[in-house]
């Protein structure tokens, strides 16, 4: 639902397959939309056309993550290399940019620029919204590189915060053989109720072993050495933790073992629902940052 009370001028600015359906959704909301670096394009410098855009957009939307460690929008589908500052700049005072993931120095560079800042990531809704398709791309993943059905596979979904219940849930729901690991008690009373087998996420070296499908959910170091020493080598590991995740990846891959790290599930599992709840996350962010 549309909960911008009038046609706004948005410019949407890199980004992968999401941001393409995110454009045409806003487009059908009435909104005057220009997208800039969503196709194959060579030059780096912003056109006449595309600096008087911005001059005039109301809100400038930046993708997942926003730039890369040199500053250049992210820009896959596109290859140009336009500098994130040169976007900003063109923007005038007031108008709101909405980025998401990691952003490091944008946030006060934008607001330095007096120009109004909304992470879309941090907002709950979209979090929630997006533990769905993260973990229905967890069982694509799942099913395609698993040598067995996911009927009575033993799996170990390492954090139980939304996307990690939202997984242990489907895989419980495909009778596969769910434990759930938590650091807080009520966690793992929580695990418990829904009648997963609760784990401590800090002592999981003993159930290592039994696992076939390992996911880890957490952002910070879990799959060290001492555990992936115990790790069996057909054993599958999906880390959908953001970078660097949770996975000794060195010591994985000395062991040979197959570990992915399965980043931006939504966008690539499911554009068009990353790009809805997206656009509900913006719509709300803004009534609250620009009423």
């Amino acid at each position: 639902m549309n909960c911008v009370e009038k046609p706004i001028h948005i410019v949407l600015a890199g980004g992968d397959q999401r941001m393409v359906c995110l454009a045409a959704l806003l487009a059908s909301d009435g909104h005057r939309v220009m997208t800039l670096a969503l196709e194959r394009e060579t030059p780096d410098s912003l056109s006449p056309e595309e600096y008087q855009a911005l001059r005039s957009a109301d809100c400038l939307i930046l993708p997942i993550p926003p730039w890369d460690s040199e500053g250049g929008l992210t820009a896959p589908l596109s290859g140009r290399r336009i500098p994130v500052k040169a976007l900003l700049a063109a923007l005038p005072t007031g108008r709101a940019v909405c980025a998401g993931g990691p952003v490091g120095a944008l946030a006060p560079l934008v607001e330095e620029r007096g120009l109004i800042w909304l992470n879309y990531l941090e907002r709950e809704e979209l979090a929630i919204a997006n533990a769905v398709p993260t973990a229905e791309g967890v069982l694509k993943i799942a099913l395609e590189e698993l040598p067995r059905t996911l009927h009575g596979c033993s799996c170990l979904v390492i954090g139980c915060g939304r996307c990690g219940y939202a997984l242990a849930e489907r895989l419980s729901a495909l009778h596969g053989r769910v434990t759930v690991s938590a650091r807080r008690q009520s966690d793992r009373a929580r695990i418990q109720a829904a009648g997963w087998r609760p784990a401590r996420t800090e002592a999981l070296t003993d159930l290592l072993p039994e696992m076939e499908l390992i996911v880890n959910t957490v952002p910070a170091p879990v799959l060290g050495q001492a555990e992936l020493s115990v790790v069996r080598r057909n054993t599958l590991i999906l880390d959908i933790a953001s970078r660097p995740g949770g996975v000794d990846w060195a010591t994985a891959e000395e062991r040979k073992l197959k570990a992915i790290h399965a980043l931006g599930l939504p966008g690539k599992i499911a554009p068009l629902t990353a790009a809805e709840n997206l656009r509900d996350a913006i719509y709300h962010g803004m009534e609250e940052h620009m009423t």
